[in-house]
């Protein structure tokens, strides 16, 4: 049985829906869409709005979907630092601006409920959307992510550029190293939108908070006649990094995990062109009592590698304080 459940940034109500099939996203269904972090994945999928569902029910469906599921080891500090010198180096070759490093945090917690650990997202971070979902094709994930990847509604389509890390509450100027990293998606997404929409607007920057964080932050938006082509954003340089192609080669050169799921999307869908998808960041993949948890950085020319480290470590806290992780 596959299952998912959400709430909405700003929104009260949780919705959790089960159903013992799949569906493909264009079919015309309600449900939830789930796209995996590479473009050329097939794997994007609808769980359908079938059945209502409890949330204590999450935590039997997610133990039928996961027994045995190994989620492999943790990315160590070497590791990444690797990764994060070998991306510095394509960028001094000008093969790319921008690469986004990720790490892998796993662990387990006795005793874990999916469904206690989602009421605690949903009281920590009411203006972040909050999810999780489960199928047989994504294994099992939870998340409250504050990233929009595309929200389409009545032929308006509206998406974030949300890119550039501080801790929460910093205050004053962004460093040149946070603008030029939000500058790129920012100019990514409004390329995109001009060659998919009309009347496209774009917002002045502001700082957005996320937990213990926050991100530069534009809204751009546009009229579109599909709105489904929209989800060709996905991965956005604030998840991949610029030039998409020969950043997407520099990660698989030095990262030693597929990302999976992790860097998608996912989010409610009524009918093809009615939905509200969201980044899978801040989130974690669960089976039984074991976690793996991602988070990622994005290195420009500029990044040095332990503050990278920081960096992550900092965004795992979005998950791991609410939940009582320790890692």
């Amino acid at each position: 049985m596959h299952f998912y459940a959400f709430r909405l940034p700003g929104k009260k109500e949780i919705e959790a829906y089960a159903s013992p099939e799949l569906d493909v996203p264009d079919g015309g269904r309600n449900g939830f869409m789930v796209g995996a972090f590479d473009k050329n994945d097939r794997r994007l999928h609808l769980i359908p709005a079938e059945k209502a569902i409890s949330l204590e029910e999450l935590d039997a469906l997610a133990a039928a979907l996961t027994q045995g599921n190994d989620l492999g080891q943790s990315t160590t500090r070497e590791e990444h630092r690797a990764e994060v010198e070998h991306i510095l180096g394509a960028i001094r070759e000008g093969r790319i601006s921008k690469a986004v490093a990720a790490r892998r945090i796993v662990g387990s917690i006795d005793g874990f409920s999916l469904s206690l650990a989602f009421r605690s997202l949903c009281e920590a971070y009411p203006g972040a959307f909050v999810f999780c979902f489960g199928s047989s094709v994504a294994g099992v994930w939870l998340g409250a992510s504050p990233e929009l990847l595309v929200s389409a509604h009545g032929g308006r389509a509206e998406s974030m550029a949300l890119a550039g890390t501080r801790p929460a509450g910093t205050g004053g100027e962004w460093d040149r190293k946070n603008r030029e990293e939000h500058a790129i998606v920012t100019r990514f997404i409004r390329a995109r939108y001009e060659e998919a929409a009309r009347d496209v607007a774009v917002s002045e920057p502001e700082t957005f908070r996320a937990g213990p964080v926050e991100h530069l932050c534009q809204r751009i938006s546009g009229n579109v006649e599909s709105a489904l082509r929209l989800i060709s954003l996905s991965p956005t340089p604030a998840l991949s990094g610029y030039p998409m192609e020969e950043a997407l080669q520099a990660i698989g050169e030095c990262e030693r995990f597929e990302r999976g799921f992790y860097g998608g999307f996912c989010g409610p869908a009524e009918g093809k062109d009615d939905f509200d998808l969201y980044v899978n960041l801040r989130s974690m993949q669960t089976a039984g009592d074991a976690f793996c948890l991602y988070v990622g950085g994005g290195i420009t020319a500029e990044s040095d590698p332990d503050a990278e480290w920081e960096e992550t470590s900092l965004k795992a806290s979005t998950l791991t304080k609410p939940i009582n992780i320790n890692i």
